[in-house]
């Protein structure tokens, strides 16, 4: 019998999280609060799950308040049953004093599929994987930060914290003006940004106010949260 419900101590994620992305045990040593994941169980064991997460966005110079979707996984044997698509309903209800809600989609195919749910593509993040990364190990994160916040006037805000999570995650390297961010899969940000067209992934974003269906639409903020 299904469950739809908010996580508690007792329920392990990770092997929901590690099926369908790479394993990240920092997001469940940092990050992870099971308040904050919504989750369907089967007779107790959790077979989708979704987390929220609270950001902020800033878009021509005001700041917008965000929850962030992210880590929605489902099962493989229990997919095509709707089951994420209601904790996803869930999620936005729980958004709707905020003044949006967004996620990342990991493929365009998504994108099409969160877009019924009003998330539809508005942020940008440009194409970095074929860069090479700058030399040099990491600055400190006043300076990555301030680089980051020059080179994206429309962003979402990144805290001490988010950049400590990021140089836990991932090879940051920088050479005076300019970082890279990359794993395995290559380089997944860059300060100055390249000159490339924008990811078909950006962000999917659904506005609560006209206020911020306004800010969202003109500026396009940049949305790239490498952390999750």
């Amino acid at each position: 019998m299904f469950e739809f419900r908010r996580a508690v101590r007792g329920d392990d994620l990770r092997p929901l999280w590690n099926a369908a992305f790479e394993p990240d045990e920092v997001f469940f040593t940092r990050d992870y609060q099971p308040e904050n994941a919504f989750i369907c169980a089967d007779n107790g064991k959790p077979v989708s799950m979704l987390h929220l997460q609270r950001k902020t966005i800033t878009a021509g110079g005001e700041s917008l308040s965000a929850g962030y979707l992210m880590g929605i996984a489902t099962d493989p044997a229990y997919r095509r049953r709707g089951l994420a698509g209601k904790l996803i309903e869930e999620a936005l209800r729980v958004c709707e004093n905020l003044d949006c809600a967004f996620l990342i989609p990991a493929s365009e195919n998504l994108a099409v599929y969160y877009a019924k749910f009003g998330l539809t593509l508005r942020g940008r993040r440009p194409s970095t994987g074929h860069l090479s990364p700058c030399t040099g190990k990491a600055g400190c994160i006043e300076t990555l930060s301030g680089l980051y916040e020059r080179a994206y006037p429309d962003r979402a805000e990144r805290t001490v914290y988010d950049w400590e999570t990021i140089l836990l995650e991932y090879d940051v390297r920088a050479d005076g003006c300019r970082y890279t961010v990359g794993d395995g899969r290559g380089v997944l940000e860059a300060v100055p940004p390249p000159d490339t067209p924008a990811d078909g992934c950006a962000a999917c974003i659904l506005p609560f106010t006209d206020r911020a269906g306004s800010l969202l639409t003109r500026y396009k903020p940049y949305i790239n949260l490498l952390y999750t």
